[in-house]
Order: structure tokens, then C-alpha cells, then sequence
């Protein structure tokens, strides 16, 4: 199980993570979706600069003593799984998009739980990046920069 747990946690690490924020980027730049394109590049940037400023103050003044390290890997999956879940979700119909919205909903929290299974980080650590980018995600609706059939409003 343990194995299992390892490879599943691996899909949430930045050697993953940040190849696939560069092919969305690329697409939406191919889609010809410039403003798209640079708000996916400010909000990968701002996922990771909160993520690591979080981490270096928590590391000297841990909020609670379970928080010293917020899962960097739960909040960067939770943005480009998330994402890559509503441009698929946006870009097919039917069945295909329930499928991506079921596994991207799913997929998600079990990279969320994988880190709390190896004793990686606390039930806290893993909200703290959970929510970390629900911010960062509900931030992008609201501003209505969510793509719509290949063009981003």
C-alpha cells in the first residue's frame, strides 16, 4: 500500500507539477489566449510564493504546533488539476465531462490524503494548502478569467 501511496503523492511533487502548468500555459497561448495566458502565469506564481512564504513562516513561528509546514504538494495540485478539471470540464460535453469533473474531484483530495497517509504532513498542513488555493481559485471565477470554449474572457 505504501508503494501505492508514494506513486500517487508523486503526481502532487513541483517535477510533475510544473511541466504540466507549462503546457497549459503553452495552450492557451496556442489557443491564442494571451490574457489567459498571463493570468494562469500570475496565479502559478502566486501559489508558489504564498505556498513558500507560508512554509518559511510557519517554519519560525508555527501558527499551532501542527503547522510548520503547509503541503506544497495538495496546493499546487489542487491549482493545476483543478484547472486542467474546468478547461476539460469547459472544452467537452457529456459523459466526457463528468468523467473529468469526477476524476479531477476525485483525484485532487486523494493526492490531499496520500500526504497525510505517509505522515508527510498534518490534517492542518494539508487544509492550509487546500485552502490556499481555493482562495487562489474562487480569486480567478470571480474575476471571470475562466476559459470559455478555447478563449478566455
Amino acid at each position: 500500500m505504501r508503494a501505492g501511496l508514494v506513486a500517487l503523492t508523486g503526481f502532487g511533487d513541483t517535477a510533475v507539477l510544473m511541466p504540466l502548468a507549462a503546457v497549459m500555459l503553452l495552450w492557451l497561448l496556442v489557443m491564442r489566449s494571451p490574457r489567459g495566458a498571463v493570468w494562469w502565469a500570475i496565479t502559478v506564481a502566486f501559489c508558489v510564493g504564498m505556498t513558500a512564504l507560508l512554509k518559511v513562516s510557519f517554519y519560525g513561528c508555527p501558527p499551532t504546533p501542527d503547522l510548520h509546514s503547509p503541503s506544497g504538494h495538495t496546493s499546487l495540485s489542487t491549482l493545476v488539476y483543478g484547472a486542467m478539471t474546468l478547461v476539460t470540464a469547459n472544452e467537452t460535453g457529456g459523459v466526457r465531462r463528468i468523467m473529468a469533473i469526477s476524476g479531477g474531484t476525485g483525484f485532487i483530495p486523494a493526492i490531499a490524503a496520500s500526504r497525510l497517509l505517509l505522515h508527510a504532513h498534518s490534517t492542518a498542513e494539508v487544509g492550509v494548502g487546500l485552502y490556499n488555493n481555493a482562495a487562489v481559485n474562487a480569486r480567478q471565477i470571480a474575476s471571470r478569467q475562466t476559459c470559455s470554449r478555447v478563449r478566455c474572457r
